[in-house]
Parts: C-alpha cells; sequence; structure tokens
C-alpha cells in the first residue's frame, strides 16, 4: 500500500501534469490551481492536481490557445 503525499512541491506537481514549472504558474494564476502557502513554501494539494487532470486540463488548453 502506498501513502500519497497531500501536498507537493512544483517539481512534483510538475511532473504530474507534464509541464514545466512556468506553465504551472500560470495554471495557478488563471485560477485553475490553488497554490498553498505553508511557511516560505509553496505546495500544490494533490487532490487539486488529480482533479484538474481529469476535468479542466482540456479547458485549460483550450483556452491558451484561443
Amino acid at each position: 500500500m502506498t501513502i500519497e503525499k497531500k501536498f507537493l512541491n512544483k517539481a512534483d506537481s510538475c511532473e504530474i501534469l507534464k509541464c514545466s514549472e512556468k506553465e504551472l504558474e500560470k495554471i495557478s494564476v488563471a485560477g485553475f490551481l490553488k497554490k498553498y502557502k505553508i511557511g516560505r513554501l509553496i505546495r500544490y494539494r494533490s487532490l487539486d492536481l488529480r482533479y484538474f487532470l481529469k476535468y479542466q486540463k482540456r479547458e485549460w488548453y483550450d483556452k491558451t490557445i484561443c
């Protein structure tokens, strides 16, 4: 049984989304993902990443192309 982390750093989040850190920042600024500040660290919730991949990824790419 594997235990998944609840919050991920930028590098791990980018690996899951298969995008660059700059692209991840754009997705976050556009409101598709929420950043969580824990002390001085920026983290992304794994649940939010999975939701983005399942429901919002297509909408994000349609928005950036048009």
